[in-house]
């Protein structure tokens, strides 16, 4: 909602470092290839029974199939004897119907005494390398109630748990676990095998030795965003906090990468952990990019995702950032091993019918010839100076200009280049030539490329970031802190919740008032439990009137016939009756109820204006900030000019003929990724139709309307949308045909999301994190719909993960990862990258 701080203007809002507490700001790096981890052995044993840990975290290895069952090993510890142990970790070793996906937040405690294992392993996958999770595990034995004897809290939430049984019985009561005894305890190392050690970061590690402690007590909510906050705690006797602030190694002191800072002075001790480790200024409150293990077919990644070896020809490995659309941007990059190396940017493959574009400084190749700047896959900088292993490369990028250059060791190679498209991102590719690339990006995290170079410690402009050449004037940090306050967001004056949300309903027998949190104005429902009509309301057509997505009917009027009933908007929802029709208030008197989804987004609050840019005077009610309108007119006889209220290009128009006076019209789709010679049908799973012209304009003021699409001298509607940074993307995809399917870079963290095959007959599909509140590793949070059909709610596919800065499809299914073949989508925020926690 609308938020409230420390405004000294409509344009002035919170800076990033007024947002957080700065309490969780440097973070350890740990790495399997290295071997890095913590270790330490209290002088005594505690208690057992009850005890919490809590920690932020930001996975480097994301589990692809169950057949990788190797654990990312968080916390350990060892029973006295050696026979047992204690452990949290992500495991791939997957359990479900959807065994494809496969990152579980697990506990396991074992003893060679016992004839019984004990395990909890949630429901949640959380294979999102981009963001912070915080994880708060909460264990009381002694609790009389199953449920309360081990919680568990992701980013603030507590999280229920279905599997706890299917590997392990459930934790029984009194029992006392193998951790807080005078025996070693472990982080970043699995202690039943050597083999198995920590990828990834971890902030603000805390032990509370005695007490069984909720999420609340580590961090807080602000404007929908879990933030870390100073812990309000008791330690007791092992209890320790580690803040990971120091960059020396070895021996636990107060001085060491291992200090504890809650008083204790119970300090852990270093191994395979090297200075430039430790105090990364990656963290819960400054997310830094780094490769992104996800997108495409990554190679080796290693060193927290920065590093990356054996990259084959055709590998193109992607940032988990795409750089901002204005501002100037700074990044070193640091080969190890050339084989056939390009540096620089490409657009995101989820531009599917423009291409991908490249723009890249070649090396010289195995022939020691210069090196060249490559635009489009073609010559176009003539020689350069060719870089070789050890080098660094500096890529300086512009977006308000569109521009981009490259230092070699930091001096300026050849000229500054145009950019001719938008929705880049960093990248290192392998071409066609032989031998494999390895070699170190830094965003501004470790000017030492993990330990190869000397640190230099020059920051940015804002003085963030650790690089090793200073930046040029005006150049920063991919990180969160510097990317551009959205207009939309947690720390501006309006949410995304405010201008889009979705709510789910069950029915009730009397009259209700729906709450969405605002006024809305144009309203989508749809029944999850049954077969039912999709009902479609504005405030502009007004109520008792409707819609259906999947059905070319004409408007229905409650007043004259069996149509829906919305007997008013009101200032923070809607009101319905008790409902005899069976839409948004179903019920049969007894006990079948309806279970009800309503997606929501707000234009002006009903009020309308007349729109004279076109041929004809539309009715226009536009909310500009969050790229919607609601267009009403009647077409001429002709092609016919319709004016549309955004202020901007559309990028999907979705509209249809009211009252056809025969036939049926059906709803008709712009896109921009389409074009205006192709359109498709919202109430039909057909592929994409050629034919020109047929919304032919779309500019900033009007868009074209056929007369094949709308019929003339009637009454119609369309609904507007263009893409606004932090809040809605309308984009397109080419799917994999893989179950770990592509990943589609969006900029924040979705709360809805609509995708069509354009290619071939399919369903539109739509999702929404409300309805699919958690990542899942079974079906227990699928719920699918489609807008084409009446079917109830599909449960029993899981065919997408939506995380901090996108989605990603989880099904190598046709109807949305087919192979080779071009979807496209419309999606909207629940929160902007630059704030999303993981998911």
């Amino acid at each position: 909602m609308a938020l409230l701080g420390n405004l000294t203007g409509s344009s002035q809002y919170f800076s990033n470092e007024l947002f957080y507490n700065g309490v969780a700001t440097t973070s350890l790096r740990l790495d399997k290839a290295s071997s890095g981890y913590l270790y330490r052995t209290p002088s005594g044993a505690s208690n057992r029974r009850t005890f919490t840990i809590a920690y932020w975290y930001k996975t480097s290895i994301v589990f692809a199939s169950e057949a990788n069952d190797q654990n990312n090993p968080i916390f350990y510890a060892d029973e006295p004897d050696g026979g047992g142990f204690f452990g949290l970790n992500i495991s791939g070793q997957g359990q479900g119907a959807a065994s494809d996906t496969v990152n579980e937040l697990t506990y396991y405690d074992y003893d060679s005494g016992d004839t019984t294992d004990y395990s909890l392993e949630t429901n949640s996958s959380f294979g999102d390398p981009s963001a912070w999770y915080h994880v708060v595990w909460a264990f009381d034995t002694t609790q009389g109630t199953e449920a309360n004897r081990v919680k568990v809290y992701i980013n603030g939430v507590q999280r229920a748990y279905t599997d706890m049984n299917q590997h392990h019985a459930a934790v029984i009561q009194n029992r006392e676990l193998n951790v807080n005894q005078a025996t070693p305890h472990w982080i970043g190392r699995n202690v039943d095998t050597t083999s198995r050690y920590m990828n990834g970061y971890l902030a603000d590690f805390n032990f509370i030795d005695g007490t069984q402690y909720d999420a609340s007590y580590f961090g807080e909510f602000k404007n929908g965003i879990w933030i870390p906050k100073e812990p309000s705690v008791t330690y007791g006797t092992n209890g320790f906090r580690l803040q990971f602030k120091n960059t020396s190694v070895g021996s636990g002191s107060s001085s060491t990468i291992g200090a504890d800072t809650s008083g204790n002075n119970n300090h852990f001790t270093s191994s395979g952990i090297a200075a430039s480790d430790c105090a990364m200024p990656d963290s819960p409150e400054n997310n830094f990019a780094t490769l992104n293990s996800i997108s495409e077919v990554a190679p080796t990644l290693s060193e927290g995702n920065l590093a990356w070896t054996n990259m084959a020809q055709a590998n193109t490995p992607t940032s988990t950032f795409t750089i901002p659309s204005t501002g100037k941007w700074y990044w070193e990059v640091r080969p190890s091993a050339i084989g056939e190396m390009m540096i620089g940017v490409q657009t995101r493959a989820n531009l599917a019918y423009s291409g991908r574009k490249t723009v890249y400084y070649k090396d010289g190749g195995s022939g020691g010839g210069s090196g060249s700047i490559y635009i489009e896959g073609s010559g176009n900088g003539g020689d350069q100076g060719a870089y070789t292993n050890g080098d660094i490369i500096a890529v300086l990028y512009n977006a308000d200009d569109m521009e981009i250059s490259w230092r070699k060791n930091n001096t300026q190679q050849g000229l500054t280049f145009d950019v001719t498209d938008t929705d880049v991102t960093p990248i290192i590719h392998h071409g066609s030539g032989s031998g494999t690339n390895s070699g170190t990006f830094n965003f501004g995290q470790d000017s030492s490329f993990a330990g190869t170079e000397t640190a230099q410690g020059n920051t940015d402009g804002n003085g963030i970031g650790d690089f090793y050449y200073a930046p040029p004037s005006g150049y920063l940090a991919l990180c969160t802190a510097n990317l551009p306050e959205p207009t939309i967001g947690p720390n501006s004056l309006t949410q995304a919740d405010d201008h889009f949300n979705t709510v789910t309903h069950t029915s009730v027998n009397e009259a209700t008032s729906i709450n969405v949190g605002f006024r809305p104005d144009w309203i989508w429902a749809k029944s999850r439990n049954r077969v039912s009509t999709h009902i479609l309301v504005d405030s502009t057509r007004g109520v008792r009137k409707y819609l259906s997505s999947h059905e070319a009917f004409a408007e229905k009027n409650s007043n004259t016939e069996n149509g829906v009933d919305i007997l008013a908007f009101t200032s923070t929802g809607f009101d319905v009756p008790d409902d005899p029709h069976g839409y948004f208030n179903y019920h049969n008197g007894s006990s079948t109820f309806d279970n009800n989804v309503f997606w929501n987004w707000k234009a002006n609050g009903g009020t309308t204006s007349s729109n004279t840019d076109g041929d004809v005077t539309s009715t226009v009610q536009a909310n500009t900030d969050a790229g919607f309108s609601i267009v009403t007119w009647t077409q001429g006889s002709g092609q016919t000019d319709v004016g549309h209220g955004l202020g901007a290009v559309p990028e999907m128009i979705i509209g249809t003929t009211r009252t056809p006076s025969s036939g049926s019209w059906g709803w008709h789709i712009f896109h921009k990724d389409l074009g205006v010679s192709k359109y498709l049908f919202l109430n039909a799973n057909t592929a994409a139709t050629s034919s020109s012209n047929i919304f032919n304009p779309v500019n900033s003021t009007v868009f074209g309307s056929s007369q094949f699409l709308f019929q003339a001298s009637t009454p119609n509607v369309a609904y507007c949308f263009n893409s606004v940074e932090g809040y809605s993307k309308i984009g397109s995809y080419t799917g994999n045909g893989s179950a770990d399917g592509t990943f589609v870079y969006t900029g924040f963290r979705p709360a809805w999301v609509m995708l069509k095959n354009t290619a071939r007959g399919a369903d539109w599909r739509i999702n929404d994190s409300t309805r699919q509140h958690e990542n899942n590793v079974d079906y227990s949070s699928a719920h699918l719909l489609l807008a084409n059909s009446s079917s109830a709610e599909i449960t029993n596919e899981y065919d997408i993960d939506f995380l901090s800065n996108g989605f990603k499809l989880r099904s190598g299914d046709v109807y949305e990862n087919g192979n080779g073949e071009v979807f496209i989508y419309m999606a909207f925020a629940e929160a902007p990258f630059k704030y999303a926690n993981a998911r």
